[in-house]
C-alpha cells in the first residue's frame, strides 16, 4: 500500500534529482573536456612565450646585419663613383693591351706560329669557340698549365729576339 500523496510526491522529487543528477554529471563532464583543451592551449601559449626572446635575439641580429650591409653598400658606391674617372683611364688601357695582343696573334697567325702558343694567346684575349676555330684551333681540353707557360716563354723568345 501507498501512502496517500507523500509517496508519489517523494517518487517524483527523486526523479527530478536524477535528472538534475545526470545534468549536472553532462555539464562536468563538459567542462573537464573544455579545461583540458584550455590547458593545451595554455601550454602551447607558454612554449610560445619561451621562444620570445630567441626570436628577439634573431630579429636584432637580422636588424644591424641589415645596417652592416647599408653601409658598406653605400661605402661602394662611393667609391665606385670616386673611381670613375680612374676606371675610364684604366679601361683605355686595357684596350690598347687587347689590340696590341690582337696584333701579336695576327702575325703570330701569319708566320705559322705553334697551335700552343695561338692557343695561349687566344684564352689571354677571351676568344669565342668560332674565334678559336677561324684560327684554326681544335676544340678539346684545355692544356695543361705547365703547356701554357711554356707556350708562352717560347712566343716572348721568338718576339724579343725580333
Amino acid at each position: 500500500m501507498m501512502a496517500p500523496d507523500g509517496g508519489g510526491e517523494r517518487g517524483g522529487e527523486a526523479e527530478e534529482l536524477r535528472v538534475g543528477g545526470r545534468l549536472l554529471s553532462q555539464e562536468l563532464a563538459a567542462l573537464e573536456e573544455s579545461a583540458g583543451a584550455a590547458a593545451v592551449e595554455l601550454a602551447t601559449a607558454r612554449e610560445a612565450l619561451g621562444e620570445v626572446p630567441l626570436l628577439r635575439a634573431a630579429l636584432a641580429s637580422a636588424v644591424l646585419e641589415r645596417d652592416v650591409l647599408q653601409q658598406r653598400s653605400a661605402a661602394a658606391s662611393a667609391t665606385r663613383q670616386s673611381d670613375g674617372a680612374a676606371a675610364g683611364e684604366a679601361g683605355e688601357a686595357g684596350e690598347a693591351e687587347r689590340v696590341l695582343m690582337a696584333q701579336l696573334l695576327v702575325r703570330m697567325v701569319s708566320q705559322g706560329g705553334s697551335g700552343g702558343e695561338l692557343g695561349v694567346l687566344a684564352s689571354m684575349l677571351g676568344c669565342s669557340p668560332e674565334q678559336r676555330e677561324e684560327l684554326g684551333l681544335v676544340r678539346g681540353a684545355a692544356p695543361r698549365a705547365s703547356e701554357v707557360g711554356d707556350a708562352w716563354v717560347r712566343f716572348l723568345e721568338i718576339e724579343s729576339s725580333r
